[in-house]
């Protein structure tokens, strides 16, 4: 009897095509993994990374302004407007320390609230509230101005390095270079950042 050996190579060359055909899906399926992977570890790092800075310093410096209330050109008040990074844990202000090394500000630590003294004290005010407000805490989405005025702040006295250190209860301190001068003009004067 003799084999008709055709079919069986047909047989084998359907399998064989079979064969790669899968190993084919297969690749194309494994790739596509291995790139998703990819993608979710590089926005892991990436969160990772936003989240690290933003626990490292917490505090973000929007601007800093001087106010001259009474047309002398002194500046009588000293405005600091601060947020939070999204998702970060809120700021008690009451225990929230600024350190300042300046000429043209009378005190080198000034406190809020419980912890403030008589002459050395900052006060809040909320330019925008979050979902989340409270009285006495930054968090995320509120906008507030920490101001500094009265026998904080020596009228006339120029210092172009100005120092604020901003020391909340957890995280990093904020650093900040400001140059307070002498006079202002306009009444209302941004002095940080400088638009040059």
């Amino acid at each position: 009897m003799v084999r008709d050996t055709g079919d069986r190579g047909l047989m084998g060359l359907g399998a064989l095509i079979i064969l790669i055909a899968i190993l084919l899906a297969a690749s194309v399926a494994a790739l596509v993994l291995i790139s998703t992977n990819q993608s979710l570890v590089r926005r892991h790092e990436q969160t990772q990374k936003e989240k690290t800075q933003s626990i490292q310093h917490p505090i973000i410096v929007e601007m800093v302004k001087g106010w001259d209330g009474n047309a002398d050109g002194d500046i009588d008040r000293l405005g600091v407007v601060v947020r939070l990074h999204w998702g970060d844990d809120p700021i008690n202000f009451n225990r929230t320390v600024v350190m300042v090394d300046s000429n043209a500000i009378n005190c080198t630590s000034i406190y809020y609230g419980s912890l403030s003294a008589s002459t050395c004290e900052y006060t809040l005010n909320y330019l925008r509230q979050g979902s989340d407000w409270e009285q006495d805490y930054l968090h995320p989405g509120d906008m507030v101005e920490m101001r500094f005025s009265g026998s904080n702040l020596l009228g006339g006295v120029e210092d172009m390095d100005s120092k604020f250190t901003f020391m909340p209860s957890h995280g990093m301190p904020t650093r900040l270079r400001v140059e307070i001068p002498r006079r202002i003009y306009p009444a209302n004067m941004e002095l940080w950042p400088l638009n040059d």
